[in-house]
């Protein structure tokens, strides 16, 4: 018994006797091994294995042959019966085969073989073929006319994977065995271990004679078919690529072929292709225990061959782009790759990176190297989900012996309790379902592994995640799996870590309140930043309460250091407390009101200069800045700053309470300086440009528009800018947060332009499925402090979030600037605002409202875009819905809130969240390496024009990801695939805004402008902040000024490029060219019209006036600026408006991201009206002095001993 299989098998040699000679044959391979092993065969072998040898005879294992096959299908009509009723099996089929094969009728009573033929080639043929078989043919054939050199045998069916076959269609095959090949392998023992491999090669068709004669016979059976009046072609991927315009290449036909035909001539290039693919193909008849020997599997040594590696690459290809995915090209790739010892893990990682490196000729590479990855991981992996939570939930840790299940005792116990239903709902075919990158990604951080090696598959990944919100509650668990692993959205990073686990901290967001300006209270609160960074949360943190620099401390008699020394311990607690164990990094966002007399410091906290003990460069940094503010700003006016511990409550009220305690601080004069407003904004502009940062928050829209104004004062957001959330010292306000995949909605229409259109009704359907997980997880999660559950209990907030809006436009063939696209957003996050209301009424009804639902704007029947003065589009009803949510209340006290989704769009492969693409061409970095990556929908447009090839990628790099100043792509192509930094940020803008009436919390929004300036960003600041935009700005990108050394391009291409763009600069702007969309009918059935309707005002000279200024579109001529001139200490810019100038409605700039025509303030403020600004331009120079010194110093040393700077 093989001890391999059963450990406690009696391993006691037996001996038997016969009384005559006795025939033992264990089979062409193991009677070799047998032989061997007791001692006969080669004499050296066995010596060297330290096996007696009994009888030397060389010749035992050394002439291992087996009848080389080559299988070609045909494609038959439709209507053929095959025996692929019976393999898939058809429903009711196999019943009616059954009846058959009773009266011996059928395909059961037969081997599926429907005609078979011993050939021998004629006297003419064989003068046609290769002086290598004539030479064999003497010898083994011609004194033996019974012997056939070949069987060819027709198949009725097809027996490869069923995903081979185009759905509908049917396939025959027909079959070359050689009948005795010339061709030999062998098969020797390796080790005198019974169990050890031994070592095998099978030495199929690698003799010239048996390829030459193999070719010809494929030429007869290709013949043979063609003349069958059931043949109908032959399907491309599976036959030899011949080259174009050959005779032999492969057809469709839809009716019979002619009576009468002649034979297809082959050139001699045609049957190099023939006999490189016989090579390639070839297999073993399968009546031997082996078939082609490959590598390692199972432990087991074997010959790495090209050709199994090439079929089971192939057979990953179902559904790909076969005229642009070819496997072989992958294997050629993997072959090189090979080294002695290579295992099949190995081996599938390199085909798997090798096809993501070819993802830049067409996308369906992603998906294959996907399918690469995850079926080496399904190898290596346990099938059943619930044997995979058994032994996750029964690890022990191999160092010290300890029970350290990763898996909680309840979740164990539902699996197991469930085990055939859970088991039997899993579709593991949906794990081929991600790309590359989002596999690598799931793989890094989310699937949970035993002592280091991958334990889940995604797809019970996803299962888990549902048993961990669902419990029990089967029916919505299996829902909650279907609808992630089909993609339609996914949960939070937070939830896919840790469901279902010991501890089950599924939030993403936290909003903690500084619990007392006292150390007791700083470092409570940092022990609560801390307890919640361990468990993977997010933190946005709010100091207004924390005194400023010098303030008088009483209990020490001292004064304060402020708040940099203190955000410094913060910094340090950041990295050292990371998000669950390395796989995220901690991260604090920290908010201040500018009013703070220490916001010029904080401004520094993240710039790359300057002193190391001012400066906590792993903190995020955010303003809460009041309306009060932004007026005084653009009236050029005073601003007061004060410490909190003089001037109490400013952070405790907002809107004309905070207005009107402002200025009651200034008039009583507890200021500590009073600068003028525009000085601090250059600093906030300065930081911005130089850092990213801070994020731009408006307080008084925050708290106007939330629907948890009746708590208090909301004094932050959290790390990412989309939870506006009251927090208070007794409550850390939480938010469970899930995306819905965008792209995913969109459904095939042959009524609908580009035969595509959005599906309202599925989205409405699946956010209503959201809101109740989310509503459950705040049940049954773990809370990392008392003061997270005491929030999330009594509000009960939850954030439903989006990918992919970028992704939609463009499959719908949609400008992201478009009228349609800035529709179709609006329509989709009423959609999902409807579905959660309605969601939320539902569950109020059954389990009651949250506990302080009475005195909210929605107790009052206002809904966000009331608090915002919009009008729904019509595409649902909302009065019912009103009445309802004032009869019932809500369950949740807010419920969309658009987050960044970083890694969750990387794992579905959509675009983050609502943001344009930054380019067209990009890096994916995984742990695998770096892999170029071309937008997936304009290479798949690219390709369907022709236009891709490598040449066109180049130009794409050269000229930095954009398309638009390549000629020959069609203007339409080019107006979709505008990257973010040729769309202008205007329109961002509009887009957020329209959104923004239905988002009760807030949203996550980058501004991306190439080379930003005061003016750029004032622009931008002032037309969100007039637009009613609770969040202005979540970060700042930029581009560099310069780009690396494109040192894979061709300099020629550069060039060229380059040329392109200054030709493109030098020349007229014109109205771009909009794409044809895809508009969903569900708005024009419901007669909304979302044209913008409002008109510019007039702008003035003066930047006073700036607060009276809309950006609305506007057909109307748009100011110019021409000049900046200093009139006594107040600034103002000289405008010139001229009929000729084109307005940002009409064109829009292809590389500003600002609405250029805004009055704006000067960022050339001379020094001599300002002392203070004086003082800041010398700090900056002195700054780019030390810098050149260190320079310097760099450069020479000795030198810079000597030197003065």
């Amino acid at each position: 018994m093989n001890k391999n299989q059963d450990p406690n098998a009696d391993q006691t040699p037996q001996r038997i006797y016969a009384r005559k000679l006795v025939v033992i044959s264990s089979g062409a391979i193991s009677t070799a091994l047998v032989l061997q092993r007791s001692g006969v065969g080669d004499a050296t072998l066995l010596t060297k294995l330290g096996i007696d040898v009994v009888v030397n005879l060389p010749s035992v294992g050394s002439e291992y042959q087996d009848h080389g096959m080559c299988l070609f299908p045909f494609y038959v009509p439709k209507d053929t019966e095959t025996c692929n009723s019976i393999l898939t099996p058809e429903p009711g089929y196999m019943e009616a085969a059954q009846t058959q094969f009773k009266g011996g009728k059928g395909f059961l009573t037969s081997n599926f073989s429907d005609a078979g033929s011993k050939i021998r080639p004629t006297p003419d043929e064989l003068k046609e073929l290769g002086p290598a078989f004539n030479q064999y043919w003497k010898e083994r054939f011609e004194s033996a006319p019974d012997k056939p050199a070949v069987i060819q045998v027709i198949f009725n069916g097809f027996f490869g994977p069923p995903f081979l076959v185009p759905e509908g269609l049917r396939l025959i095959l027909c079959a070359n065995f050689l009948g005795y090949p010339m061709s030999r392998g062998h098969v020797y023992i390796s080790s005198a271990d019974p169990y050890a491999p031994p070592n095998f090669r099978s030495g199929l068709i690698e003799e010239q004679a048996d390829v030459e004669f193999d070719s010809s016979v494929d030429h007869f059976l290709r013949e043979v078919a063609r003349r069958m009046p059931s043949y109908r072609g032959e399907p491309a991927s599976l036959h030899p690529k011949f080259p174009e315009g050959s005779v032999a290449g492969c057809v469709r036909l839809d009716e019979p072929p002619p009576k009468e035909q002649d034979n297809l001539v082959y050139t001699p290039e045609d049957d190099k292709v023939l006999e490189d693919f016989i090579r390639q193909s070839a297999e073993a008849t399968p009546h031997s225990p082996f078939y082609r020997s490959t590598h390692w599997l199972d432990g087991r040594k074997e010959r790495v061959a090209f050709d199994k590696i090439t079929a089971r690459i192939t057979k990953l290809c179902y559904g790909l782009d076969r005229n642009h995915v070819d496997p072989i090209e992958v294997t050629k790739k993997v072959i090189a790759g090979v080294y002695a010892g290579v295992t099949t893990v190995e081996l599938d990682n390199l085909a798997s990176e090798t096809a993501a490196y070819l993802t830049t000729k067409h996308p369906d590479y992603a998906i294959l190297a996907a399918r690469i990855a995850i079926s080496n991981l399904h190898k290596e992996t346990k099938k059943n989900f619930s044997a995979v939570i058994e032994d996750l939930y029964n690890y022990v840790n191999p160092k010290n012996g300890r029970a350290a299940g990763m898996i909680s005792k309840e979740t164990y116990e539902i699996v197991q309790e469930n085990a055939a239903a859970l088991d039997s709902a899993m579709i593991y075919e949906r794990d081929f379902h991600y790309n590359f990158f989002g596999f690598k990604t799931l793989e890094r951080s989310y699937l949970l592994r035993i002592n280091g090696r991958v334990a889940e598959r995604p797809q019970h990944m996803l299962m888990r995640v549902s048993v961990g919100i669902h419990g029990r509650n089967i029916e919505r668990v299996v829902e909650t799996y279907n609808l992630m692993s089909e993609r339609y959205f996914t949960h939070a990073s937070p939830t896919l870590f840790n469901a279902g686990t010991p501890h089950p901290q599924l939030s993403s967001c936290f909003l903690v309140a500084m619990k007392d300006d006292s150390i007791d209270g700083i470092y409570d609160t940092l022990k609560t930043c801390a307890m919640i960074s361990k468990t993977a949360g997010g933190i946005g943190l709010h100091i207004h309460n924390i005194r400023a620099t010098g303030s008088y401390i009483a209990g020490t008699n001292g004064y304060s250091n402020g708040i940099v020394p203190m955000l410094r311990a913060y910094d340090a607690t950041a990295r050292y407390v990371d998000q669950g164990g390395n796989k995220r990094p901690g991260a604090f966002a920290i908010y201040l009101e500018p009013w703070h007399s220490d916001v010029f410091e904080f401004l520094d906290l993240r710039k790359n200069h300057g002193k190391e003990e001012v400066r906590a460069r792993d903190l995020f940094y955010a303003l809460w800045i009041p309306d009060l503010f932004m007026q005084r700003v653009e009236e050029d006016g005073d601003w007061t700053l004060f410490c909190p511990n003089e001037a109490p409550g400013l952070a405790d009220v907002h809107g004309a309470a905070f207005v009107e305690l402002y200025t009651k601080y200034e008039k009583e004069g507890r200021a500590r300086k009073t600068i003028k407003a525009q000085k601090l904004w250059y600093a906030i502009l300065d930081a911005q440009i130089e850092t990213g940062g801070p994020f731009m928050l408006y307080k008084d829209a925050a708290n106007a528009k939330s629907n948890q104004q009746n708590l208090g004062t909301i004094k932050s957001s959290n790390l990412c800018t989309e939870i506006i959330e009251y927090s208070a010292p007794d409550e850390v306000a939480v938010c469970n947060l899930a995306s819905i995949a965008l792209p995913t909605f969109i459904v095939n229409d042959p009524t609908a332009p580009h035969g595509k259109r959005y599906d309202f009704k599925k989205l409405h359907e699946v956010a209503k499925v959201i809101t109740n997980n989310l509503n459950t997880i705040i049940d049954v999660n773990y809370y990392p402090v008392p003061e997270a559950r005491n929030s999330n209990m009594r509000h009960r907030p939850i954030g439903i979030g989006v990918q992919g809006l970028a992704d939609a436009f463009m499959c719908l063939k949609m400008s992201f600037e478009s009228p349609e696209a800035r529709e179709l957003n609006l329509l989709i996050f009423e959609t999902i605002y409807h579905a959660a209301v309605e969601a939320s009424a539902e569950l109020a009804e059954a389990q009651g409202a949250y506990s302080t639902f009475q005195g909210s704007p929605a107790s009052q029947g206002k809904l966000q875009f009331d608090l915002w003065g919009v009008t729904p589009s019509g595409l649902w009803e909302w009065e019912d819905l009103k009445a309802k949510v004032i009869r019932t209340g809500l369950r949740n006290s807010l419920l969309v809130a658009p987050m960044p989704t970083a890694s969750t769009s990387q794992i579905l492969g959509f675009n983050e969240c609502f943001e344009p693409y930054t380019s067209n061409i990009y890096t994916r970095r995984v742990l695998a390496g770096e892999f170029q990556v071309v937008c997936p929908w304009l290479l798949r447009d690219l390709v369907s024009l022709g236009l891709w090839d490598d040449d066109m990628k180049n130009m794409i790099i050269a000229s930095g990801g954009s398309i638009q100043n390549i000629g020959g792509i069609p203007d339409n192509i080019k107006a979709i695939y505008k990257t973010v930094w040729e769309i202008s940020q205007k329109t961002v803008l509009n887009l957020a805004a329209d959104r923004g009436a239905y988002i009760c919390q807030s949203q996550s929004l980058n501004i991306h402008l190439q080379s930003p300036n005061a003016r750029q960003l004032t622009s931008m600041h002032f037309y969100g902040w007039k637009k009613g935009l609770k969040t202005g700005m979540y970060y700042l990108r930029t581009r560099p000024a310069a780009q690396a050394i494109q040192f894979t391009v061709d300099q020629s291409v550069i060039k060229q490029a380059n040329a392109a763009k200054k030709a493109a600069a030098a020349a007229p702007v014109k109205p771009e060219a909009q794409a044809e969309p895809a508009v969903s009918s569900l708005a024009a059935a419901s007669n909304v019209s979302l044209a913008p309707t409002s008109t510019d005002p007039t702008v003035t000279p003066t930047i006073a006036n700036l607060r009276n200024l809309s950006l609305a579109d506007s057909g109307a001529p748009s100011p110019a600026i021409s000049t900046a001139a200093v009139n006594g200490s107040s600034l103002s810019l000289a405008v010139t408006s001229s009929a000729g100038t084109p307005s940002v409605a009409e064109t829009a700039p292809t590389t500003l991201s600002a609405d250029e025509s805004v009055s704006t303030p000067s960022t050339e403020v001379p020094a001599q009206i300002d002392p203070e600004y004086a003082a800041a331009l010398e700090r900056q120079r002195q700054r780019e002095l030390e810098q050149a010194k260190l320079y310097c110093s760099i450069e020479n040393k000795e030198a810079c001993e000597m030197c003065s700077g």
